[in-house]
């Protein structure tokens, strides 16, 4: 039996008696209720054997709760156990609902390992321009589909998945699930167990663990989005790791479909051969380049070129001004002593936030009032630097004011977008997941802000901006300091992008080429923060890791290290199978590297 909570990987599995009268009810995968410890928890069968074998001291299961895994599901979550160094009991939670009363076991799916031996069936991937050339692709396919096995869409963002419901009913799927949030229990309590037989099915990437019965295909809607990088839960499982495993799993056919292609999934196709296909549609404008560096030595400083000033002045429709930071200044600076105000919490640079004259926290949300004097030196030569997209529109209705100008961002309220009816609205990356916003144009301010974090995913995230931009406006101009940047050179041509970007990654050794694992502590006292840090290090000092990086989040203190391991070395990973410090934490591939 391996108990539904986090425990060292190599502490997962217990051993409990089956009493006479649960007999009938227990089987691998069975959910029950046992004594752990001082508590009463629920727990994973995933073995039986005789009597004669188990300890003497072994405690009997107490209940036997009405759902179970499917063998299927135990072998897929060994698999991934394995893939991401946790214990199977955190892999179970994940791929379990809570157990109303009133359903029914779920049927298990039988010859588990014949299953696994199977190859994938071809799968393909499919790029397109504009989405609505996708959902008509999908339309024509759908109706065949739902009479032959179970078809699963993912997509990232609840508004494609309202968006799949409507093209799969409108295709005919009228019993198409829509899997809801886990945090909706009951709700997905009652998804998870319909979707052993639903022929369609809708959901987020944890749909991905659902218990299946028949499933043929997995649709993936824009797999380079990176809410498929970075999911929250825990573990934190990313697209590229885990879709092939449930495809070999299920010997299912996997389409991908995205407007730029997600680089490690694209290798994995083109290393088993599989197509790729470009969907035709509604043809997009080519972007327009715009050379900042050139403007500079033209005399413009501004944060506007002249080809953007003439966009503006000419659009006589809505433009979207896309500029992907918020507030108003990024920094507070002191002109005498060089002071920077900072996050009593965090340590994080406070920004300002013009509309309600606050210096806000951008990492963890702390506020303060607007400082008059330096608390270093006393000065009150305090200067607002770096520009955000308040004082953008600031400066914006100030230059056009014939034109009404909004902004939308993180903290703008759904269905409460002052920005439906301007004239100019200046966004940051929140715009992405409004599809159904329209502009006549669009501009990119300044598209080389998120090429320099740390993120080795970042040319394929601004790629896929470009794409969702192209998309929603008609026109779109591009400005950057770098036009010879491949990520700009090779807007109309895929396959130049991925061979620029994998050589890159190639050369300093990212995925996939290597396994990067990033473990880290986070402790909100600072003495245990520190002595737990240093017990990290000491630790896996025998796989030369990267680090430590250290950080305030809130009131926590967090540091982490990375180690990039090349196929084969298996070095650190089994260092962290072997620990038993369950306040460690760590994560494979990690989306953020620091």
């Amino acid at each position: 039996m391996v108990p539904l909570r986090r425990l060292p990987p190599h502490l997962s599995e217990f051993t409990y008696r089956i009493p006479e009268k649960l007999a009938q009810h227990v089987a691998a995968g069975s959910v029950v209720r046992v004594q752990f410890k001082n508590s009463l928890i629920h727990g994973i069968v995933v073995a039986l054997h005789d009597e004669q074998e188990s300890p003497q001291s072994s405690k009997d299961i107490v209940a036997v709760a009405p759902i179970s895994l499917t063998q299927t599901q135990l072998v897929l979550a060994r698999h991934l156990a394995e893939l991401y160094v946790q214990s199977l009991g955190v892999i179970f939670n994940s791929m379990l609902s809570d157990p109303p009363a009133q359903l029914k076991p779920a049927s298990r799916v039988k010859d588990t390992i014949s299953v696994l031996k199977k190859p994938v069936e071809e799968s393909t991937y499919l790029l397109y321009k504009q989405p609505d050339a996708f959902y008509t692709y999908l339309a024509s396919h759908l109706g065949a589909w739902r009479h032959d096995g179970q078809t699963l869409l993912i997509a990232p963002e609840r508004m494609q998945r309202d968006a799949l419901v409507s093209v799969a009913r409108r295709a005919g799927a009228a019993d198409v699930l829509l899997v809801p949030d886990k945090r909706r229990r009951h709700d997905f309590a009652r998804a998870w167990q319909q979707s052993g037989t639903a022929p369609v099915i809708v959901g987020g990437m944890l749909a991905l663990l659902l218990p299946f019965e028949k499933l043929k295909r997995i649709v993936i809607i824009e797999a380079e989005h990176q809410q498929f990088h970075r999911a929250e839960q825990n573990p934190r499982y990313h697209l590229a790791d885990i879709v092939w495993h449930i495809a070999e799993s299920y010997h299912t056919q996997v389409i991908l479909s995205g407007f730029s292609p997600n680089i490690r999934l694209l290798y994995h196709c083109l290393q088993k051969k599989y197509p790729i296909k470009q969907i035709t549609g509604s043809p997009a404008r080519p972007a327009r380049i715009v050379d900042l560096q050139h403007e500079r030595e033209s005399g413009n400083f501004s944060l506007l070129s002249e080809p953007a000033r003439d966009l503006i002045e000419r659009t006589s429709g809505r433009l979207l001004l896309y500029y992907n930071r918020q507030g108003y200044a990024r920094l507070t600076v002191c002109a005498d002593c060089g002071f920077t105000v900072r996050c009593e919490r965090c340590d994080f640079p406070l920004a300002l936030e013009g509309s309600r004259k606050l210096l806000q926290c951008g990492n963890c949300g702390f506020e303060r009032a607007v400082l008059l004097q330096c608390p270093k030196c006393g000065s009150v030569a305090l200067r607002s630097k770096g520009t955000g997209s308040d004082r953008i529109v600031s400066d914006l209705k100030k230059l056009f004011p014939g034109k009404s100008v909004a902004s939308f961002s993180s903290r703008s309220r759904a269905g409460d977008h002052g920005s439906a009816a301007s004239d100019i609205v200046v966004a940051t990356a929140a715009i992405l997941s409004q599809r159904s916003f329209r502009f006549d144009a669009g501009i990119m301010l300044n598209a080389d802000l998120d090429l320099h974090i740390p993120n080795y995913h970042a040319a394929e995230a601004l790629r896929h901006a470009i794409g969702v931009l192209r998309s929603m406006a008609g026109e779109l101009l591009i400005q950057t300091f770098d036009p010879s940047q491949y990520v700009f050179t090779t807007l109309t041509a895929v396959d130049h992008f991925y061979r620029e970007e994998l050589n890159w990654r190639k050369t300093l050794s990212y995925p996939p080429f290597s396994t990067i694992l990033k473990v880290w502590v986070r402790e909100k006292d600072s003495a245990v923060y520190a002595e737990r840090r240093d017990q990290m290090l000491t630790y896996f000092r025998p796989a030369l890791p990267t680090g430590p990086f250290e950080r305030r989040e809130g009131s926590a203190y967090i540091a982490s290290i990375l180690c990039k391991l090349k196929p084969g070395d298996t070095g650190a990973l089994d260092l962290l199978r072997s620990s038993s410090y369950t306040w460690m934490h760590a994560e494979i591939n990690p989306y953020q590297l620091l």
